[in-house]
């Protein structure tokens, strides 16, 4: 279904194109950024564990070295999802406000509270 048009909710798979791995995200990975904690996303193909019949199919001709044989797990299957109305197009002002003496004050803290 490459270059086929994506409905918003739809799931899809987005294959990485340099290494042809699929981008996956799992839930033991979490980043908390600037919009709160998201999760991680890494290339990793998320498949089943079963033995596909590849080298008889392609021996057959039925499929090429470049079809996957096997399903893709949930952490492979992304959904893209727009915003529910215009208002969500305006720019977060808290972000802009980002000073990075603010950063390093934060860093000390921890480490201090660490130590």
């Amino acid at each position: 279904m490459q270059g086929e048009i994506v409905k918003a909710g739809d799931p899809v798979l987005i294959r990485h194109v340099t290494t042809c791995v699929y981008l996956g995200s799992d839930d033991a990975y979490k980043v908390k950024n600037d919009f709160g904690q998201e999760n991680e996303v890494q290339c990793c193909n998320y498949s089943s564990k079963n033995k596909s019949q590849n080298l008889s199919l392609e021996r057959e001709g039925r499929i090429t070295v470049d079809v996957p044989t096997k399903y893709q797990l949930a952490q492979n299957v992304f959904c893209l999802q727009t915003a529910p109305d215009a208002s969500y197009a305006r720019p977060i002002e808290e972000l802009a406000k980002f000073d990075l003496q603010d950063l390093v004050r934060e860093i000390k803290a921890k480490v201090f509270d660490r130590s």
